[in-house]
């Protein structure tokens, strides 16, 4: 690399006077003499002595030629022109999508060597497959901290470098995604920018991804942007929730839009914005999306809705509670007479293991909004329960009190209603049976085990191991874990799904997503496989061979499990899957046989 000859005085071309020095990719040492100076644009450069410059406190021949090179690359640059193909990077005052593009190749070529690796490792630059810090800081034997330092002071810097013009380009695809209710995708890149993906330098998806690091407002998907799960937050599942309950009625697929209008039309879900509505579809446990068309893809569905979830439409929209064969009628008509298969029994399981349920009569299902008693009463009625139990010092049914009319508000509320109204307060314990004491009283009544077990197994709503049911159960009584094991083995309503882990015969086949996610259901098939597995075998062994969206869940876990080898690394019958034990392929051997 040639040197710059040391002139006498800096000499800042016209056009680039009112640059800010902050928008320069400076070295540490270069900015902080700079900042000693006060020095804020070029412009206050210009004139200014260089050997005065270099006699500044810790700036050495090393910064001076550093800032006459800038100097001299960008005094090539007619008018301030075409700032993003210089060889210098400063901060534009405008940006398109395809400059942006342009500017992120320029800002990793001014990188160093390590902070270039780890920007393509990290956001997936080269390869669709991110990396992840601990990935990154194992290949070059740094520390996940250290790793992360790196990647985020580039970023850092990448976004003042961007400055207000990466803002409002940030802004602009923001309102264009909620206005023409898209989300922002690899094709759909290609589509507006009008290129091909070989015109760019890494994959879409690296591009895309520093862009949902820099504005995580923007509706983005791109490859490996997807969760095979469901959203958790409580208005996102309901959304989620509705779309699939939207899908399921004839198994049709949709267009995004035609989706959102659809909800918007629906009083399930008020005042529901664009931006909220494009980000549930990051998360495609039961349905998938088709970006043929990537500024309207079409979603389709993967899996059945829930009973839980069509009983939850079916009552929102009644203005009454119903019974569990008037929800399963009306479900029926929803989505199609083939797709529900649950029984009565099954609904009136629901206000057991779903708290957005009630069972409001004995064989009534109803929400909240199913209540007939005022709630501004519900206050009254449990202090004068409070006081009816401390005075009598006994335990009460509901019944009881409804039928001896011990209070003035007996005629306009039922047994289960008034029990529901008691279980929300942490002053009454629920004996059993809409029985209820006072919980100062320590008198609660002993459930005995079998009745747990099945309670905690509705309540995780999957397959568990019994050390696990026997943490929940310990929370309610004193159990002993040899016992317990024993007791679910031979409980009438439970199943063995193999390998230590129980769950309720009620169940359908669907809990096996849950059990083919789970590591240690897969490493106790490998710990106690005589030989290494072949992923053929193991598909077989768990009777999952024929069903493509079990064996492509068991293939994403084995990938991302650290104990595990896979020989190759494709996902065919014949692959080996090896277990690696303290950094050794261990397997139990074969006793032989007496002789």
């Amino acid at each position: 690399m040639i040197q710059p000859d040391l002139a006498t005085k800096f000499d800042i071309p016209s056009g680039f006077k009112d640059f800010p020095l902050s928008s320069f990719s400076f070295s540490v040492r270069l900015s902080n003499v700079l900042q000693s100076l006060n020095f804020q644009t070029l412009g206050d450069l210009h004139g200014f002595s260089v050997e005065e410059f270099k006699s500044t406190r810790h700036c050495g021949e090393k910064s001076v030629r550093e800032l006459i090179s800038v100097i001299e690359k960008i005094r090539g640059i007619e008018n301030g022109e075409d700032l993003t193909q210089s060889e210098v990077l400063v901060t534009p005052s405008h940006l398109t999508l395809t400059q942006y593009i342009e500017f992120l190749d320029k800002f990793h070529d001014e990188q160093k060597p390590l902070s270039k690796e780890l920007l393509v490792g990290r956001y997936g630059g080269e390869i669709d497959k991110i990396r992840t810090l601990e990935e990154l800081a194992v290949e070059r034997d740094l520390s996940r901290e250290r790793i992360r330092q790196i990647t985020s002071s580039s970023m850092d810097k990448l976004q003042k470098l961007l400055g207000s013009a990466g803002e409002e380009l940030f802004e602009q695809i923001y309102r264009q995604c909620v206005e023409h209710v898209y989300p922002l995708s690899p094709l759909l890149v290609l589509k507006l920018t009008k290129k091909s993906a070989s015109d760019f330098r890494f994959k879409i998806s690296f591009y895309l991804r520093i862009m949902s690091e820099l504005a995580p407002k923007i509706p983005i998907l791109s490859e490996n942007s997807f969760f095979n799960a469901r959203p958790t937050e409580p208005r996102a599942y309901k959304i989620y929730r509705e779309i699939r309950l939207l899908l399921g009625q004839g198994n049709k697929t949709m267009p995004v839009r035609e989706i959102f209008a659809a909800l918007e039309k629906s009083a399930l879900i008020k005042n529901l914005q664009a931006d909220e509505f494009l980000k549930v579809f990051r998360y495609v446990k039961d349905f998938s999306l088709n970006f043929d068309e990537p500024d309207n893809p079409i979603v389709y569905l993967t899996a059945k809705p829930k009973i839980h979830e069509l009983a939850y439409t079916v009552l929102s929209e009644s203005d009454e509670p119903l019974k569990p064969a008037e929800i399963l009628e009306r479900a029926r008509k929803l989505v199609g007479e083939d797709e529900v298969t649950a029984t009565v029994a099954a609904l009136l399981h629901l206000p057991n293991h779903k708290k957005e349920f009630y069972l409001l009569d004995r064989r009534t299902i109803g929400l909240r909004k199913h209540i007939k008693f005022p709630e501004d009463e519900w206050s009254k009625v449990r202090n004068d329960m409070y006081k009816l139990l401390k005075k009598q010092q006994r335990s009460f049914s509901t019944k009881e009190v409804i039928y001896e009319k011990l209070f003035p508000w007996t005629s306009r509320i039922n047994a289960s209603e008034l029990a529901l109204i008691l279980r929300e307060d942490l002053r009454f314990v629920d004996l059993g049976r809409l029985n209820f004491g006072l919980k100062e009283w320590s008198s609660r009544k002993r459930e005995k085990v079998a009745d747990l077990i099945v309670k905690v197994l509705r309540e995780a709503d999957h397959p568990l191991q019994p050390i696990e049911m026997k943490q929940e159960i310990q929370k309610r009584r004193t159990v002993h874990e040899a016992g317990l094991s024993t007791i679910i083995r031979q409980h009438s309503d439970v199943k063995e799904y193999g390998y230590g882990f129980y769950g309720l015969k009620e169940w359908d086949d669907d809990k096996w997503e849950y059990l083919l996610s789970n590591e240690t259901f897969i490493y106790r098939i490998l710990i106690m496989s005589e030989t290494p597995l072949r992923f053929g075998d193991m598909c077989k062994r768990l009777g999952i061979e024929k069903n493509q969206m079990l064996v492509k869940i068991l293939w994403e876990r084995l990938k991302t499990m650290p104990k595990t080898e896979l020989e190759p690394n494709q996902k065919a019958p014949g692959t080996l899957i090896l277990y690696n034990s303290f950094g050794k392929i261990r397997f139990r051997k074969k006793q032989s046989a007496k002789s």
